[in-house]
């Protein structure tokens, strides 16, 4: 086949979410693979309280720059150029994302090794699939996940919200509330 799609067990997704991505791959010359936009859907914003979701595989991103993403709000990138083309939902290009809904080139998955060894296994692909192309998320494909919280109080998480938030104003990140 020309595709290969890698899901999570828990994401919620629909044919409307392969077509979007499918086409955004044919779209873009250099893309290799898209990543959707995956909701946790029982998490509200607790960065900037602009959503009643958040954005949700936060571990497995990192922009071109290589930073990780913001945890815990709508949009998980940092940069100001990336914040506004996810606000006017454009792809951004990334060194890593997945998603739970990953759709790539089948010839790049055939010669991509996964491994499990240190960093997070969808950093790894991702860093392997580089060698061949682009790798973008799509905020337009929105797929959906509810993890279990049980143990975990909003109060925690928003202690670590606000901790991300005060690293990132002291680094003096050009980012933007929106």
């Amino acid at each position: 086949s020309k595709y290969c799609l890698l899901i999570d067990s828990d994401i919620e997704f629909n044919n409307e979410n392969l077509i979007k991505q499918i086409n955004l791959l044919n779209e873009l010359e250099d893309a290799v693979a898209i990543s959707p936009n995956v909701r946790q859907i029982n998490v509200q914003d607790l960065v900037y309280k602009t959503s009643p979701d958040i954005f949700y595989d936060v571990h497995a991103l990192r922009d071109i720059d290589e930073q990780k993403g913001i945890s815990f709000t709508d949009c998980p990138f940092v940069k100001s150029k990336d914040r506004l083309d996810w606000i006017l939902k454009k792809p951004i290009k990334c060194n890593s994302c997945f998603g739970g809904f990953f759709i790539l080139l089948n010839e790049h998955f055939k010669e991509t090794e996964w491994s499990t060894n240190g960093d997070c296994e969808h950093i790894l692909f991702c860093e392997k699939l580089l060698k061949f192309g682009s790798i973008y998320i799509d905020p337009r494909s929105k797929v959906y996940t509810e993890p279990d919280l049980r143990g975990i109080t909003i109060n925690n998480l928003q202690k670590i919200a606000n901790k991300q938030l005060n690293h990132l104003e002291s680094r003096k990140t050009k980012t933007f509330n929106f």
